[in-house]
């Protein structure tokens, strides 16, 4: 159901487009995670969606966050404060193909923590 919330994991996910399965990643169940993982792809009810966003907000005040995998390649937005509140250490490794790209997605500040898988 578009619009809709769902936990899996660690992780939770917004359905964006039931047509095209996509959803976005929304964040974390447990914002004391020191590690995070934002798949390619993720089953809600049998279907496979492709994770093509990061929701404003996802990351936010998650402060003892280290790292972030990023494992998608079909991310085309980054949700506004999605990365306020995180640790200045903060890693966030991309695939190695996408890293010219996604270092012009992501917030300047972000954009300088940015390394290969």
């Amino acid at each position: 159901q578009k619009g809709k919330t769902y936990t899996v994991g660690k992780n939770k996910y917004k359905v964006l487009n039931t047509a095209k399965k996509q959803v976005a990643f929304a964040g974390l169940k447990n914002k004391k995670s020191r590690s995070a993982s934002v798949p390619s792809s993720v089953t809600l009810g049998g279907t496979r969606y492709a994770v093509t966003e990061i929701s404003k907000n996802a990351f936010q005040n998650c402060k003892k966050l280290k790292t972030i995998m990023i494992r998608s390649t079909k991310l085309k937005k980054i949700g506004a404060n999605a990365f306020t509140g995180t640790s200045a250490n903060l890693k966030i490794k991309v695939p190695k193909a996408k890293m010219k790209r996604y270092k012009t997605l992501f917030p300047k500040r972000v954009s300088e923590r940015i390394k290969k898988i």
